[in-house]
């Protein structure tokens, strides 16, 4: 997700758009481009409900602007089961530039595509070779989602985001030097209920329990020094 697109001028001269696209086809055309749940690869998750409700226009509008966009003019996939679009040129226009930030951001979000069809139908129309062989290996390989290295990420992006949480605790030094205890115990409640308390089997038995007053009091000390 970013919080801008590039629209080239040379939308307005296509003659497709000129010429056969009616005035709401124009602007929804213009909103699978441009909408908050696009995304560097040019595969992401929407509803047509959400289109709809975004746009002004009736649901059945909508499948119908789709089915033209798919099936008459080849623009665009719309997987009805996944929910995920995707754009047939996104990647002649908005795939054109290298470097690790951007390489990244496009294996990241590759990773979470469920239709691999669709990294397919993206990867066909993209010219940087450097890229193009990240969309090829990705829809090549049939066990990328479970392969060890992709498992591994994953786990050192949720590892890296309990360590922030964790890195909370170390706030409450101040409040602690005076005993506050109720102070930290109300910290630690709302930590024990959060996300990033959860087993990582994905159980509802949170791995973090309410610590007893003699622990608390261990970590007072700890963190008073």
């Amino acid at each position: 997700m970013a919080i801008f697109r590039k629209v080239h001028t040379e939308f307005w001269r296509d003659p497709r758009v000129l010429e056969e696209l009616t005035p709401e086809g124009k602007l929804l055309f213009l909103y699978t481009l441009t909408n908050p749940n696009t995304t560097q690869i040019g595969i992401y998750k929407i509803t047509k409900k959400q289109m709809a409700f975004e746009l002004g226009f009736s649901t059945e509008s909508i499948n119908a602007l789709m089915d033209i966009f798919e099936n008459k003019y080849k623009l665009i996939k719309y997987n009805t089961e996944t929910r995920e679009l995707a754009i047939k040129h996104w990647g002649k226009y908005n795939l054109d530039r290298g470097g690790k930030p951007i390489i990244d951001c496009i294996k990241k979000e590759l990773k979470y595509v469920k239709d691999k069809s669709l990294i397919h139908y993206i990867s066909e129309n993209i010219e940087r070779q450097e890229i193009k062989i990240l969309f090829d290996n990705v829809y090549n390989d049939t066990s990328y989602e479970s392969s060890p290295n992709c498992v591994q990420e994953k786990e050192k992006e949720e590892e890296k985001d309990k360590e922030k949480e964790l890195n909370k605790l170390k706030t409450f030094k101040d409040s602690t030097k005076n005993g506050d205890e109720k102070n930290y115990e109300r910290f630690t409640n709302k930590y024990s209920k959060s996300e990033y308390a959860k087993s990582p089997k994905g159980e509802d038995e949170p791995i973090y329990k309410k610590p007893s007053s003699q622990q608390l009091e261990k970590v007072r000390r700890m963190l008073q020094g």
